[in-house]
């Protein structure tokens, strides 16, 4: 009886955390509750994201859906109206022109942007990419810098709690000719991101905002965001 005593307790120690256990507690990050490093019992809840606290729309990464663009002509202030897709979307290691590293992760997100109406027609438009996290707006806009010889800019996330500083990002733009509509003359614009990510990240925000904004005196986005002006998607977020 004694020696069946003896193995019940030699079971209970080995399974899992008993009440002799000192937690080592890793803090509470961006993905998940504070976590003990032994025995992965977690605390609590994840810290909340930025884009949640401050109620900051984000849209799907659904191909072809179009959202409504809000911005102003290229000599004035008088609205413009376009239409934003999503063209393309695509997540991977490395191809022949881009460089794949440890831990990270490719991210290309192509948007489509077509304006035509009266006031675009007469006096043109004025449109401006947007780039953002979802989790800490605070921490990336502080580490977000333009690199003059490599041509994009570098910025720090955190991930799971680690801080990753090779993130960067590239945004192209590539203007169309002025073609007849139905209507109107129109013009189709893409704006790709390509974005160098830690592998698996889904919190790298990107998307247009309405050039009439004013955001000279408001450093981080939730100090100037409305909705009716950003036309915002969340990258990563897709399932593929």
């Amino acid at each position: 009886m004694k020696k069946l005593g003896f193995i019940l307790f030699a079971i209970f120690l080995l399974s899992g955390c008993s009440s002799i256990h000192s937690h080592n507690w890793a803090p509470a990050n961006y993905q998940q509750p504070a976590t003990c490093s032994q025995c992965g019992q977690s605390e609590g809840n994840a810290l909340t994201a930025d884009f949640v606290r401050y109620d900051i729309k984000v849209l799907p990464l659904t191909p072809e859906k179009t959202y409504e663009y809000h911005t102003v002509c290229s000599d004035s202030e008088d609205a413009v109206t376009g239409l934003v897709s999503v063209a393309d979307y695509r997540r991977f290691d490395s191809d022949e022109t881009h460089q794949g590293k440890n831990g990270y992760q490719w991210q290309i997100l192509t948007l489509k942007l077509q304006i035509g109406d009266a006031a675009s027609n007469l006096h043109g438009f004025r449109y401006n990419y947007v780039v953002n996290d979802y989790y800490n707006i605070e921490g990336f806009t502080r580490s977000y810098r333009y690199d003059e010889e490599k041509q994009y800019c570098t910025f720090t996330v955190s991930w799971y709690g680690k801080e990753y500083d090779g993130c960067h990002v590239r945004v192209g733009c590539n203007n169309g000719e002025w073609r007849q509509g139905s209507d109107y003359y129109y013009k189709d614009i893409t704006i790709t991101f390509e974005a160098l990510l830690p592998e698996g990240y889904d919190g790298l925000i990107a998307g247009l905002r309405n050039s009439a904004v004013n955001a000279a005196d408001r450093y981080y986005l939730n100090q100037y965001y409305q909705q009716n002006d950003f036309v915002l998607f969340r990258m990563g977020e897709k399932n593929d």
